[in-house]
C-alpha cells in the first residue's frame, strides 16, 4: 500500500498508469482476502471456505498476468500501448457482442431501470466510434508498423487479429511462462485453482474430507504462498510502470 502511494503527482483518468495501478491494487486486495479468510481469529471460525480461497488465488495470478503482460513484458512504450489498447478493444466488442440492450429493456418499466436503459443505450450508441478510435491507433501503432515488415508471419497474423477483435487470454499458459512461472505450468496450477473456481468433483472432495481447520488451512496454504509471490513480484514490478 505505501509502494502504491509513493509515485509523485497524479495521472489523469484516461493514463493507462491509472488502470496498471487498479490491476495491481486488485492483486493486493485479493492477496488480503485470501489472508483474512484463512486467519479470521477474530470471529472464532473453525472452518474455511476452501474452494473461495483457492478461486480468490487464481483470480489474484490472472490479474497479475494481465499486468505483467501489457506493463511489464514489452520491450518499447509502443508495444505496451499496442497491448494496453487491444485490451481496451476486446471489451468493446465483448459489450455489443454478448450484452444485447434488448434482453435488459423490461428494466424500462422500473423508474430507476429506465434511467439506467437510457444510460446504456448512450454507452452503446458510442461504441462503435469507440471501437473505430482504438483501431486507428492500433493501426498506426510503431510497435505494429515494424511487426508488419519482419518475417515473423505467425506472429504478424496474431497481431493483426488484435487490431481486429481486441486481446484477452483464452489460454494463461504463455502468460504464465512469459512471466517465468515455469512451475505453476509444469504442476498445472492453474487447471488445480479453475478446479475450485468450478464444482469439480477433485475440489468438492477436498471440502468433504478436510473436516478440521487445522485441514483446511493446510490446503489453503499454496494459495496463500501464491499471493505472497506475486506480491514479492509487484514491489519489483510496479516502480517499473511509474
Amino acid at each position: 500500500k505505501e509502494l502504491m502511494a509513493a509515485p509523485i503527482g497524479k495521472v489523469n483518468r484516461n493514463d493507462k498508469r491509472l488502470y496498471a495501478s487498479t490491476l495491481v491494487n486488485n492483486v493486493r486486495r485479493q492477496s488480503f482476502l485470501v489472508h483474512y479468510l484463512m486467519h479470521q481469529e477474530e470471529s472464532r471460525i473453525d472452518f474455511i471456505e476452501i474452494a473461495t480461497v483457492q478461486s480468490i488465488g487464481r483470480m489474484a495470478l490472472e490479474t497479475y498476468l494481465v499486468f505483467y503482460h501489457i506493463f511489464i513484458d514489452s520491450e518499447s512504450e509502443s508495444e505496451q500501448d499496442f497491448k494496453y489498447y487491444a485490451w481496451i478493444l476486446e471489451a468493446l466488442i465483448r459489450r455489443v457482442t454478448d450484452y444485447d440492450i434488448e434482453h435488459f429493456r423490461h428494466l424500462a418499466d422500473d423508474p430507476e431501470g429506465a434511467e439506467e436503459i437510457d444510460h446504456a443505450q448512450k454507452v452503446i450508441d458510442a461504441n462503435p466510434m469507440q471501437q473505430k478510435e482504438i483501431r486507428d491507433l492500433l493501426g498506426a501503432n510503431t510497435f505494429y508498423q515494424e511487426l508488419l515488415k519482419s518475417d515473423d508471419e505467425d506472429r504478424k497474423k496474431r497481431y493483426r487479429d488484435r487490431v481486429k477483435n481486441g486481446w484477452f487470454p483464452d489460454n494463461w499458459t504463455p502468460l504464465m511462462k512469459a512471466a517465468k512461472f515455469n512451475y505453476f505450468v509444469e504442476n498445472n496450477i492453474y487447471n488445480w485453482f479453475s478446479a475450485a473456481a468450478h464444482p469439480s468433483f477433485s475440489i468438492i472432495e477436498t471440502c468433504t474430507h478436510a473436516r478440521t481447520y487445522e485441514e483446511q488451512l493446510g490446503m489453503c496454504q499454496f494459495t496463500k504462498s501464491l499471493t505472497m509471490t506475486l506480491l514479492a513480484r509487484l514491489c519489483l514490478d510496479f516502480p517499473k510502470v511509474f
